[in-house]
């Protein structure tokens, strides 16, 4: 490994961000063209001759450059680290927060981000955590966690029942509102990078505040949760879901519609990735003696977050050019340095 004496470590880390950006957008652009060339009204010839040219030599290129980008990141982040290390040593410095305790850091993986219950909170009551972070690249970002659904509301009369409704069809609610004041007052806003994790009505929540453009390139991740009306455009969305869930199955009433809207190339350029998979047939709750419909519910309410987790590591070993773009966005928030924690566990 080459010593960079001297070198600015946020300068080498942000080189190493910059290269991990734009292996993501070769990706990203990769699959797009890839996806658009498909389409069965280019027909002829040329169209036969320019599908095999990109899949047997240009995906193949850019594909190879995106990977030399990523393992020059990856070497940038290593020299930094070992920079660091030397640095500590000649200068005693710990690394660790005033009074002695090592500063926290997000998990590696995106198990780590869906939280220890379905209504990650640790402990102020309004279902919302807000959680800046710092990655290996010097860069802060932002990462909120929503709950579900209180059937009547919690002690403020947030996250109720009757809310799914507006929060589908991408309504104004308390709720919503309440998160927004929440994020402006921890300074939250269009210039930072944001990552919104929420179980089922708390991933409603997720996919109308990324979209509403007031907090930068965000990205979403979905438990148990519909498409919100209109779809999430431009937006990149992870969804995990539980199949036999009533909410992703019966509920999800938009999900058919943005679909076609996508299939026909409106609704925008985001990646929606779905990764969904059976969690058993045990009884989950009393819910689940009900009939048909209440096997359903129970299933919503009480799949467990080791089975959504069983799905993120699906996830993370995935190859799928949608699942490396998403790859590609989430893991700036993993291994994180946790600078600011509203609900600190």
């Amino acid at each position: 490994m080459v010593a960079m004496v001297g070198a600015n470590l946020e300068e080498v880390r942000a080189l190493a961000a910059a290269f991990d950006r734009s292996a993501a957008q070769l990706n990203q652009t990769s699959a797009k063209v890839r996806n658009g060339i498909q389409i069965s009204a280019w027909v002829g010839p040329f169209a036969v001759r320019f599908r095999h040219t990109w899949d047997s030599e240009h995906s193949v290129k850019l594909r190879q450059a995106a990977n030399a980008l990523t393992a020059q990141a990856k070497q940038l982040r290593a020299e930094a680290d070992q920079q660091e290390r030397a640095s500590r040593a000649v200068t005693g410095a710990t690394g660790v927060r005033t009074g002695g305790t090592t500063a926290p850091r997000t998990g590696t993986d995106t198990r780590s981000l869906l939280g220890t219950s379905p209504n990650p909170d640790g402990g102020d009551g309004d279902g919302v955590r807000i959680q800046k972070v710092r990655g290996a690249d010097g860069v802060v970002r932002v990462i909120v966690h929503i709950r579900g659904t209180e059937f009547f509301g919690d002690a403020q009369g947030k996250h109720s029942v009757g809310e799914n409704v507006l929060a589908a069809m991408g309504q104004d609610n308390a709720t919503q509102t309440m998160i927004e004041e929440k994020l402006e007052r921890a300074g939250v806003g269009r210039d930072d990078h944001v990552l919104f994790v929420g179980y089922s009505q708390g991933g409603l929540h997720a996919q109308n505040l990324a979209r509403s453009g007031n907090y930068g390139d965000a990205v979403v991740i979905t438990r148990g949760s519909p498409e919100v009306a209109g779809g999430m455009g431009p937006y990149d969305v992870l969804r995990f879901e539980v199949e036999g869930d009533i909410v992703v199955e019966r509920l999800a009433a938009f999900d058919a519609a943005n679909g076609l809207v996508r299939a026909v190339g409106g609704g925008g350029s985001g990646t929606d990735l779905v990764v969904r998979g059976g969690a058993g047939a045990e009884p989950r709750s009393w819910v689940d003696h009900v009939g048909f419909l209440g096997r359903e519910a129970s299933i919503h309410m009480g799949a467990s977050v080791a089975f959504y987790q069983q799905l993120a590591d699906d996830f993370d070993r995935s190859t799928s050019p949608e699942a490396r773009l998403l790859q590609d966005r989430i893991k700036p928030f993993l291994d994180a340095q946790v600078l600011e924690d509203s609900d600190p566990e």
